[in-house]
């Protein structure tokens, strides 16, 4: 049994997913086993993977029905083998030592999961290191800080154990592709007593295209932003102040992508949406633009609301 399987789906990623499986198989650590799930991609990705296999037993490439994200990885997960879990993704890479530092932290610390930092790769060439630093290691307060957008939500800088997995009996739900990771910890977390803990070490680089999440965003990936809400406010195990706090973010987070996104169907649906969250939007920030294009909206100013509200 290895002691960790990495997990990477693979979507038409044939420019990008020889770096990233060439920076696992140099990992100094080296029990480690990764199965890709290729879901199915229709460029040269799944070739690819299928001749890293045939040099590399550690390698176990599954292929599939395009099924979407939260399938592919849950897929991986069901064949994983490791006594601990990590994720990646075909165009990111990581740095050799990654996993001799979080599993020498994990078994030091006799932790069930091990968050690093990470650093963030934009297409100018810059690099900049996101810390995840964290007052309380307690999984509740540590998935507060997650919805608070305090904490990063994805699993690639996370080494999880199995045994986290299975405990909570967390799955990735086939239907919802956005945030499907955050789904995921929001049930392993809900074990108060997982022990948490963090390596102030970055490793993971995560590649971006540099666009805003709210930009391009069409009518189905509102959609699935609001699939995404619905499930979290049917798992998450807070106290009614605190989801308060959240349900409210996650109003004006879908009037947000509404919005900006131009996805409304008329004006007068569009102010009825906006009277639904108003008072949530005027309370969320200090920005005078915002407060102005708020009040723009507020009175039918619509071209001049777009032109004031924008990241």
């Amino acid at each position: 049994m290895p002691t960790v399987s990495f997990i990477m789906p693979l979507y038409n990623a044939e420019t990008t997913v020889g770096k990233m499986v060439d920076s696992i198989r140099n990992q100094t650590f080296t029990d480690w086993e990764l199965i890709v799930v290729d879901d199915g991609s229709t460029d040269t990705s799944g070739a690819i993977l299928d001749d890293y296999a045939q040099t590399d037993v550690r390698i176990k490439v599954i292929h599939q029905k395009n099924s979407g994200v939260a399938s592919a990885r849950q897929c991986g997960i069901d064949h994983a083998a490791g006594e601990y879990i990590i994720h990646a993704d075909a165009d990111d890479w990581v740095d050799t030592d990654m996993l001799e530092s979080m599993v020498g932290m994990a078994r030091r610390e006799i932790a069930d999961i091990v968050i690093a930092d990470y650093y963030v790769n934009y297409p100018s060439g810059d690099e900049a290191v996101v810390k995840q630093d964290f007052v309380s290691a307690h999984p509740g307060d540590v998935l507060f800080d997650i919805y608070n957008k305090k904490l990063f939500g994805g699993l690639w800088h996370k080494l999880i154990s199995k045994r986290a997995y299975m405990e909570s009996k967390a799955r990735f739900l086939p239907d919802i592709n956005y945030c499907e990771d955050v789904l995921l910890l929001t049930q392993i977390l809900s074990n108060p007593n997982l022990k948490i803990v963090h390596l102030p070490d970055a490793f993971y680089h995560y590649c971006i295209a540099g666009s805003s999440l709210t930009r391009n965003v069409t009518k189905k990936g509102l959609e699935n932003l609001k699939r995404f809400h619905n499930a979290a406010k049917s798992m998450l195990p807070f106290n009614a102040q605190q989801l308060k706090s959240i349900f409210d973010e996650f109003a004006l987070s879908e009037f947000k992508v509404l919005f900006m996104n131009k996805l409304y169907n008329n004006s007068s649906e569009l102010r009825d949406e906006f009277q639904r969250i108003k008072k949530i939007a005027y309370g969320s920030t200090n920005s005078l633009r915002w407060k102005l294009g708020y009040a723009c909206l507020d009175c039918g100013l619509i071209g001049l609301a777009h032109k004031l509200l924008k990241y």
